[in-house]
This record gives structure tokens, sequence and C-alpha cells, in this order.
């Protein structure tokens, strides 16, 4: 079965985006990769990588950015 339609309907967007004097728009790619985490909070993003060899001793990696899907 098909599920409820999540995107909003272009209309209503146009029409939303008349009701103010002033509205704002961004380019979300230039965004990518520029949200800092806070080093304090940095190790809480550290995952180990052995690339599937477990007889050697795993790489430690840190996220330093968020990463956005």
């Amino acid at each position: 079965m098909k599920g409820p339609d999540l995107l909003n309907n272009l209309l209503g967007v146009l029409l939303r985006f008349r009701q103010y004097e002033m509205a704002a728009c961004g380019d979300i790619s230039k965004m990518y990769h520029r949200v800092l985490i806070p080093e304090i909070d940095q190790h809480v993003h550290r995952f180990l990588w052995r690339d599937l060899d477990i007889e050697r001793p795993p790489d430690v990696y840190i996220k330093t950015v968020l990463t956005f899907w």
C-alpha cells in the first residue's frame, strides 16, 4: 500500500512564501560540513575501524563535524 504524501503542496508553499514582507532562503550545500562539534563532545563521536582484520588493533577515528544527509 502506498503511504501518505509527505511532500508539501507547491502551490501552498508559494502562497505561504508571499504571506510576509520578507523571506529568507539558503543553500544547504554551503552548510555541509560547516557545523563543528565542540572539542569536549568529540569523544562521543569516536569509532573504531579494523577493516575486518581481527588480528590488528583498531584505528581510532573521531568526527569533528556533523554530517547531514
